[in-house]
């Protein structure tokens, strides 16, 4: 299920920008904001093939575009491949990625951490656009493996 507002917010960014709204960008569009996790540019291929005849060019194309008007944020958290989230109507957040098995979990930040990032990076003259922060470890089930490999 998609936000409606998000959809129009996203449809109004487009324009603005000079950027066609075509049918194959719009069920491109849907199915990233139907989405509630991270994905890579080729899940996103392969879930759009299922039900509508689109091109990987125009996908990983579309991709690009949404990127680079700041709807889909990029990630690279190593292991060689990028994954992809919408923010439009997101709360900042930030991920946990499990080193063994690759997890990701998303937390939040209250507002006082997220000052005190501010204030470091303003102490430091530098002017914030957005922060991204990843904290690489291992996650508890993965642990719990390796300790008991270790037993």
């Amino acid at each position: 299920m998609i936000d409606k507002k998000e959809l129009e917010e996203v449809k109004k960014i487009l324009k603005e920008k000079g950027f066609k709204y075509t049918s194959a960008r719009e069920k491109i569009l849907k199915k990233i904001l139907s989405l509630h996790s991270h994905f890579t540019a080729e899940e996103l291929f392969y879930m759009l093939k299922k039900r509508y005849k689109v091109s990987r060019a125009t996908v990983y194309r579309t991709l690009n575009i949404l990127v680079d008007l700041g709807v889909v944020r990029e990630y690279d958290f190593g292991k060689g491949k990028k994954l992809f989230e919408h923010i439009i109507g997101h709360k900042h957040h930030y991920h946990l990625i499990c080193l063994a098995c690759g997890k990701i979990e998303e937390f939040k930040l209250d507002e006082e951490h997220e000052r005190r990032l501010r204030t470091i990076a303003n102490k430091l003259e530098f002017d914030v656009d957005s922060i991204v922060l990843s904290i690489y470890g291992f996650c508890k089930d993965c642990r719990n493996k390796n300790s008991k490999a270790k037993s």
